[in-house]
């Protein structure tokens, strides 16, 4: 019976959340607007909508695309279920950029478990509080999480959706398949299999739903559009094509290093990342 529940809960909290409540949000959005929308000409209110601003690729590309977009005359604040102040990017503690936590009420996991539903659950949660406390908001920018989306398209704001990598590889440890080579990562067999890609599919389905239902998708290289096209097959059919936009370095931070000579033997090329098992590095 607890299997059953789980199935149950997983099945139903996010339908009802994408077929009910975006209905009351939009009507509500519709009574309360205090601001009509302004041409593109001018600075636009863009937020940001991600799950940890923490340390990370993901976090500095958000900071970094936030900074720019500030630093050209636009009004920008990230939106967070998770802003740890002892571990973060300098901007987001400063005062450079404007951070607000919403969602963190809800917890990460439950004994473990229910991972990806408590992420849908915080994300949905991050995007309400920007409904009811952005209603000026021009344009949301929302990465690693799908399902706000949804929500935000449905009350009638314009989102870029940047996806770093669907997500429903990275859970099931296919990853590292992806590239060519065997998963690190330990899969379920037997029953449980059977019960994890039931608790699973509609949480796939539901990322593939909502990615494609962004007014912009952007991925991170020509290898990650690759793998797009490869996981999500009904945007594939519908011509669902993402753009690439690559993050970016701060030559202001960074100095130009002279490039090597080629080398006529083999050479070792070094990446530089925090430890993540199922990035398959090794």
């Amino acid at each position: 019976m607890p299997v059953l529940h789980l199935l149950l809960v997983a099945w139903l909290l996010p339908l009802c959340a994408l077929c009910f409540f975006p209905l009351a949000v939009r009507l509500w959005r519709l009574l309360l607007i205090r601001a009509r929308r302004r041409p593109p000409s001018r600075p636009l209110r863009t937020v940001f909508l991600h799950p940890d601003l923490g340390i990370g690729g993901a976090e500095r590309l958000v900071v970094d695309a936030a900074s720019v977009l500030q630093a050209r005359g636009h009004s920008v604040l990230i939106v967070t279920s998770h802003h740890d102040r002892s571990r973060c990017f300098e901007e987001t503690r400063d005062g450079t950029l404007a951070v607000a936590v919403a969602g963190a009420v809800v917890p990460r996991h439950v004994r473990g478990r229910l991972h990806v539903l408590c992420a849908t659950v915080r994300g949905l949660a991050g995007a309400v509080w920007l409904l009811a406390s952005e209603p000026g908001c021009d344009v949301a920018v929302v990465d690693q999480v799908a399902p706000p989306v949804a929500l935000l398209r449905l009350a009638g704001v314009p989102v870029v959706f940047y996806c770093h990598f669907p997500d429903k590889l990275l859970a099931t440890g296919e990853a590292a398949g992806a590239a060519g080579s065997a998963s690190l990562l330990p899969r379920p067999r037997g029953p449980l299999a059977l019960v994890r890609a039931a608790y699973r599919l509609p949480f796939d389905l539901l990322e593939e739903l909502c990615t494609g239902a962004a007014s912009a998708v952007l991925v991170n290289s020509a290898y990650t559009a690759s793998v797009f096209a490869a996981s999500f097959p009904l945007l594939r059919r519908l011509g669902c094509t993402p753009s690439v936009l690559h993050p970016s370095i701060s030559l202001a931070n960074n100095r130009l290093l002279a490039w090597p000579a080629p080398a006529e033997d083999n050479f070792t090329l070094v990446s530089l990342n925090r430890f993540e098992r199922k990035k398959d590095l090794a």
